[in-house]
């Protein structure tokens, strides 16, 4: 099976904004589970303020890490969009106004 896809920039691009993506809102979670497990006395993370941001930095890496590589396996799934990161194909969605949009 040909991995053609892994070599166009389409592919990339949407595999890194999802990255990107993944990054800020696991380390948003991180931190804001953190700030407000540690306001009821309970740490999530057992470091101080300087270890907080690395352990909120690593488990964002990691999912930034996962979220490429389950990019590459949807690409390689032949379900979504070809040469696309995606297992949708949000691109045919009828987005016309309807009697339900505001």
């Amino acid at each position: 099976m040909a991995r053609s896809y892994l070599l166009t920039s389409t592919f990339w691009a949407g595999a890194f904004e999802r990255a990107v993506k993944t990054f800020a809102q696991t380390l948003g979670a991180a931190l804001t589970v953190n700030a407000a497990s540690s306001a009821t006395g309970v740490s999530v993370f057992a470091a101080g303020a300087g270890g907080l941001w690395l352990a909120g930095l690593a488990v964002a890496a990691t999912a930034a890490v996962f979220s490429i590589l389950f990019s590459v396996g949807s690409g390689a799934s032949g379900i979504g969009p070809s040469g696309s990161p995606a297992l949708v194909d949000d691109r045919a969605t009828d987005h016309t106004p309807g009697r339900h949009s505001l």
